[in-house]
């Protein structure tokens, strides 16, 4: 029977107040769960050690974060722009769009380097780069042709 620590009275049990002053009586501690088995030990484990594991996983890291830098648009951008640079004059405006975000790309990841695309904005740079000399010379051809043609007649 639970006692009253105000006034010492005994209360019937499974009593949450004092039938006297009603205090509120300190709780008796919860019975223990009843003891569950542990099934056997696996065959060379101690029996200390778990079958399973006691937690769950932590889930694994994206493998596709590092890959493709989806947080890192300018980055991802410049690349594509770059690969597509080579397409005769309209890839003139390609690889200046390219180049810009390829600059703007490798800037995002040197203030949070959790983005990811250092690679993908280098390579925009470059194929940029590749693509926009390309691209000039082919229209510095094709001005030359028109005006070796314009001259022959």
């Amino acid at each position: 029977m639970p006692i009253c620590s105000q006034c010492n009275t005994q209360n019937p049990e499974g009593s949450r107040l004092c039938i006297e002053c009603h205090t509120l009586l300190a709780s008796s501690p919860a019975p223990a769960p009843p003891a569950v088995p542990l099934p056997p030990p696996v065959l060379g484990q101690q029996p200390w050690q778990s079958s399973g594991p006691a937690t769950p996983p932590l889930p694994a890291a994206n493998p596709i974060d590092g890959l493709i830098p989806y947080k890192n648009g300018p980055a991802l951008t410049s690349y594509y722009l770059g690969l597509f640079s080579g397409f005769p004059v309209l890839g003139l405006f390609m690889a200046g769009t390219a180049l810009v975000l390829g600059f703007r790309g490798l800037r995002q990841v040197k203030e949070n380097p959790a983005l990811h695309g250092k690679t993908h904005a280098i390579v925009g740079i470059v194929t940029g780069i590749i693509g926009g000399l390309f691209n000039v010379f082919i229209v510095i051809g094709l001005v030359m042709a028109l005006l070796s043609s314009g001259h022959s007649n």
